[in-house]
């Protein structure tokens, strides 16, 4: 959930790659939150972050665009932890999805820890690849 001139902005900063610019966007702080369980919905965990619920490496952050270096720890701030636990720990939401493995994930502490930059093979999408390459072209085309 980016605007449009937060993506070309993105997409002109990685060298107007689509697939560079897809694995930068995967390491969006709002989208680390959604990819951990941690909110049933990217708009939820955009909300999280903007709300100064999640720490990381042990600092509030209110930027949902902020992007996790290799290493980074975010958790959930704890005084909100009851509220994020029903979520987190509820097996049904996570039949369609799964923890990508660049993420480690402990539920116990509500932490993930971006273990490495994704590679694009590894990003869960619902589009195949051919209608990307096409969302490149798009982009690439367009002034701005």
């Amino acid at each position: 959930d980016v605007t449009d001139t937060v993506f070309k902005r993105t997409f002109n900063d990685n060298r107007r790659d689509i697939f560079e610019t897809i694995c930068s966007m995967e390491r969006r702080l709002d989208n680390v939150v959604f990819r951990s369980h941690f909110t049933h919905s990217i708009f939820n965990a955009r909300k999280m972050v903007s709300e100064g619920r999640i720490l990381v490496n042990g600092r509030k952050t209110t930027w949902p665009d902020y992007r996790l270096n290799n290493g980074d720890i975010l958790q959930v701030d704890p005084k909100y932890w009851k509220e994020v636990y029903p979520t987190a720990l509820n097996p049904f939401q996570r039949i369609w999805s799964f923890i990508p493995s660049y993420l480690e994930v402990s539920y116990s502490t509500l932490s993930t820890v971006l273990l490495r930059s994704p590679k694009f093979a590894e990003i869960p999408s619902p589009y195949p690849k051919s209608m990307i390459e096409n969302m490149g072209v798009f982009y690439s085309k367009r002034k701005g």
